[in-house]
């Protein structure tokens, strides 16, 4: 059976009979699909190396916040303001 062949069997599954084959998938083979996690953030000094450069002024006293505001344009709220 050609990768084709498999794709095109898979497309006509329902979603029951796909997590079926997942779970058998599973089995035949003794793996888990994990859901993929988001990377944590680097700590401290890793961080504030990190953010220098792509938080503007801020730069790396910015990246120590663990949830930096975006620093926007100093002319943002005007463009807001006016309509443009």
């Amino acid at each position: 059976m050609s990768t084709e062949e498999i794709i095109a069997a898979i497309e006509k599954m329902t979603v029951l009979e796909l997590a079926d084959l997942v779970k058998a998938l599973q089995d035949r083979f003794g793996v888990v699909a994990a859901a993929p996690v988001a990377a944590a953030a680097p700590a401290g000094a890793a961080a504030a190396a990190a953010g220098a450069g792509r938080l503007g002024p801020a730069g790396a006293a910015g990246a120590a916040g663990a949830a930096a505001e975006p620093v926007l344009p100093a002319d943002c709220c005007n463009n807001l303001s006016s309509g443009r």
